[in-house]
């Protein structure tokens, strides 16, 4: 849903189809609670968090939403655990259905690797 006209993430999540609302909300807190200092911010579009550097981002379709780390890739024994749980996976990329549960412990481990690559 990548949207150019949003001035924050609340503007967003607001933005996005009602479906994606509170899962877009689950993934923001799960992010923040493992990167409290880091700052949100709408870059290309889509919320992303930065300390100082991009981290992590995500953003919402019709379907599904898709969250991605900046920095390197998923391992493969990250994209094995989640493939297994039913998520589809890029190299940098989770793709989250909204009939799906979202992967927290999953997200605070990606956003938490993310600051060590840095």
């Amino acid at each position: 849903m990548t949207n150019y006209s949003v001035q924050n993430v609340d503007e967003f999540i607001v933005a996005s189809p009602e479906v994606a609302r509170p899962h877009l909300q689950e993934i923001r807190e799960a992010v923040l609670s493992v990167l409290p200092q880091s700052s949100e911010h709408i870059s290309y579009g889509k919320p992303y968090y930065k300390h100082p550097k991009h981290l992590i981002g995500f953003d919402a379709y019709k379907q599904h939403i898709t969250l991605e780390v900046y920095k390197g890739q998923l391992t493969p024994d990250e994209h094995k655990e989640l493939e297994k749980d039913g998520y589809k996976t890029g190299n940098k990329s989770i793709m989250i259905r909204y009939d799906q549960k979202i992967p927290v412990a999953m997200i605070q481990r990606l956003a938490k690797s993310q600051l060590e690559k840095q």
